[in-house]
């Protein structure tokens, strides 16, 4: 069953406009039809679809449930990209369960934090909420950002279990998870196409944050989220 978000319904009415209306027409949903409405943080509906106009879709809302919170939370920490890397790796991280991506600049990346930044975060956010219906998440994943790499490792160093990946690092990643407990909140952070800087993993190190190997290939920007994100998903019973 399709899934769409609302912010708020009265007397268990929804009314969709909008991008979300858009959406509801790409679906081709119909009056009569039944779908999934999340108010995004706390209770999913089934609605029936009751009216469809020219620019607004109309549903009752029935079957209230508590939305299940997860014992396990992700944050990925994704350095500034070129081109639309980021955007990739948003909507690829939404598809894969992580449930924030942070975005931050660092010492090799080309892209740099300027006046368009606020409005590149406001662009993912929409990524995030589109692949987050597309793939029936009951919560939409969200983007922040933009940080500066002590700003961003700094919150990285307060998850319960924060992960750091470098591509001259010799620890094995798998076998890191393999040592620990399914924690309550991760967090894993990885670099743009220049990687991070011999002076950024020190001050890692320094924070005793597990500095990690995702083998011996060097796996490009958007390619390396995919692969970390999978094993994780894997660890915490997620697939």
């Amino acid at each position: 069953m399709h899934i769409i978000y609302i912010n708020s319904a009265e007397n268990d009415v929804a009314k969709i406009t909008g991008d979300d209306f858009k959406h509801l027409q790409v679906l081709r949903v119909k009056v009569g039809d039944q779908i999934k409405v999340s108010d995004k943080n706390s209770y999913i509906y089934i609605g029936t679809i009751e009216n469809i106009s020219k620019n607004e879709a109309v549903i009752s809302l029935t079957q209230k449930t508590q939305i299940e919170k997860k014992n396990t939370t992700v944050t990925l920490f994704h350095a500034l990209c070129k081109s639309d890397k980021n955007e990739f790796v948003v909507q690829k991280a939404t598809e894969l369960g992580a449930d924030k991506v942070v975005l931050f600049s660092s010492e090799n990346c080309v892209v740099k934090v300027n006046e368009k930044s606020e409005a590149k975060i406001k662009r993912m956010n929409k990524i995030a909420h589109e692949a987050s219906m597309q793939c029936g998440r009951e919560e939409p994943m969200s983007v922040e950002g933009v940080l500066n790499f002590n700003e961003a490792v700094k919150e990285l160093a307060s998850a319960d279990l924060p992960l750091f990946f470098y591509e001259f690092a010799t620890d094995s990643f798998t076998q890191k998870l393999k040592n620990s407990n399914v924690y309550g909140n991760i967090s894993v952070m990885i670099g743009s196409e220049g990687g991070f800087s011999d002076k950024e993993a020190d001050i890692v190190k320094n924070m005793d944050v597990p500095i990690l190997s995702l083998g011996k290939r060097i796996l490009r920007t958007e390619t390396a989220p995919i692969v970390v994100l999978s094993v994780l998903m894997e660890h915490c019973g997620e697939f």
